[in-house]
């Protein structure tokens, strides 16, 4: 083609207001005058259109007028009488003020500007080959020069297989084929660098519309995620140890519901036949060593047991709509014997209802309005508040007591699984109670805590995320 279009070089130039009339003649090359990259553009246009012999495109900078100019073209074709083409008149319009329109005060592009100093690394694919790309892209390879491989097929620089076990060369038809089919396509690849390392990158392809369908372009965005990748790697092997964790866990409490209560019920059931058999023979302090053993047998059936407790909250769990009014009053009926033997006062405010998991949540408030009926002075009628309030971040409940109160410094000990702040025999208890609280406002992904003044009383407050 290029040979053929050589046949009708420029014999005349006609200028009149911005627009150019050529002859083509055999005197004098326009091919000369195209840009290298153009000149089988030119010569293709000629070939495609010389049955109708009219053809219309845009070239770059020409040498017309004495100077370098952007030129929109048409040409008709002449004929001789046999109808052969023997020459072309081509009109051309002067568009170069239009053309530097889009360019900055300095006479740049400012696209090629941004492609140019992106962080990202930009690419332009064409006839399925990389033919231009910016300096980001030149260092992410590791390349001194784009030279070095422009021109060349994506799975050039690949390793011969992704992370799919798909080829390189075969996963870039598909990828590309889904950008050219919805105008763009968001992937991960593995590329290499000049070095021989292979490191991955997110591609973005968006599809450039072109009329000719031979000239399909894609401008390509990479971004190296090796860290992300190494980010998820890491979280992928911690969520592996805690799951080794969880299930270690698992067994002990299947141990602990199992294995360590029948010994302790072994010990009880003998320590009664011993006092029921030979409890008239028996010296005082036999007796009294027989209380111990009993005690402390049943101490440690209640730690199990609340170690069990512990570690089933939230394992099968389902959230529904609770109504906590209906839970606080269930509590209160629950509590009931002791807020009458204590003559506690109690009021409960207009609570709302929330999504979340029901029995763990009657649990929670069954356990601090215990701890408000239990830590109070000698002599004192207990009172306590339970409300709620609308927050940003959801619902903070509290509940409010006239208790001994928590001295400066243990409000978060409180919360560790069986931590007493005071002796057993001024307030028994296994000392798991607010553990059990903490875990499971923790599993509604909400946060608990205590203000509080010695002697005064305290408050716990808690929230609960709106979930929808």
């Amino acid at each position: 083609m290029l040979e053929n279009a050589e046949h009708f070089p420029i014999a005349s130039i006609q200028q009149a207001e911005g627009r150019f009339a050529l002859t083509f003649i055999p005197e004098k090359s326009f091919l000369a005058c195209l840009a290298p990259t153009h000149r089988d553009q030119f010569a293709g246009t000629l070939h495609k259109n010389a049955a109708t012999g009219i053809s219309s495109f845009q070239l770059n900078p020409l040498p017309l007028a004495g100077d370098h100019i952007w030129v929109s073209m048409q040409m008709v074709a002449l004929r001789d009488e046999s109808g052969r083409i023997t020459r072309y008149q081509a009109y051309l319009l002067d568009v170069t003020a239009q053309v530097l329109a889009s360019k900055d005060d300095f006479g740049n592009d400012p696209y090629k500007e941004l492609f140019e100093k992106s962080a990202d690394a930009l690419l332009i694919i064409k006839r399925e080959k990389f033919i231009d790309c910016n300096e980001a892209t030149i260092k992410m390879l590791g390349y001194a020069t784009k030279d070095e491989f422009l021109n060349t097929h994506p799975s050039e620089l690949s390793p011969e297989y992704q992370p799919d076990g798909m080829t390189s060369r075969e996963k870039v038809d598909i990828m590309n084929g889904l950008a050219y089919q919805n105008g763009s396509h968001r992937f991960e690849w593995d590329h290499v660098r000049s070095n021989g390392e292979v490191f991955p990158v997110e591609v973005l392809l968006t599809s450039i519309p072109s009329d000719n369908p031979a000239d399909k372009t894609l401008h390509v965005v990479w971004r190296d995620i090796t860290e992300r990748k190494k980010a998820e790697r890491e979280i992928a092997s911690q969520n592996l140890i805690l799951k080794n964790i969880n299930q270690e866990l698992e067994q002990f409490s299947y141990i602990a519901s199992h294995d360590l209560q029948e010994p302790l019920r072994t010990m009880i059931c003998f320590v009664d036949l011993i006092e029921e058999e030979f409890a008239p023979s028996l010296p005082p302090k036999a007796g009294q060593y027989l209380k111990f053993i009993t005690d402390s047998s049943k101490r440690m059936r209640e730690l199990v047991r609340g170690l069990m407790e512990y570690s089933r909250l939230g394992k099968e769990r389902e959230l529904t709509r609770v109504e906590m009014n209906k839970i606080a009053g269930q509590v209160l009926v629950d509590l009931g014997a002791v807020i009458e033997e204590k003559s506690a006062r109690i009021r409960v405010n207009d609570l709302p209802e929330i999504r979340g998991y029901e029995v763990e949540l009657r649990l929670l408030l069954q356990n601090l309005v215990s701890n408000a009926l239990k830590f109070v002075p000698a002599n004192t009628i207990p009172k306590i508040e339970v409300g709620c309030e609308e927050v940003e971040e959801g619902y903070k409940f509290f509940v409010k007591d006239n208790g001994i109160g928590i001295k400066k410094g243990d409000e978060d000990k409180i919360f560790i699984i069986f931590k007493r702040l005071h002796r057993r025999e001024a307030f028994d208890g296994s000392g798991i109670g607010l553990s059990h609280c903490k875990k499971i406002v923790d599993i509604h992904g909400g946060r608990i805590w205590v203000e509080s003044t010695p002697g005064a009383g305290s408050t716990f407050y808690f929230t609960i995320p709106k979930i929808a």
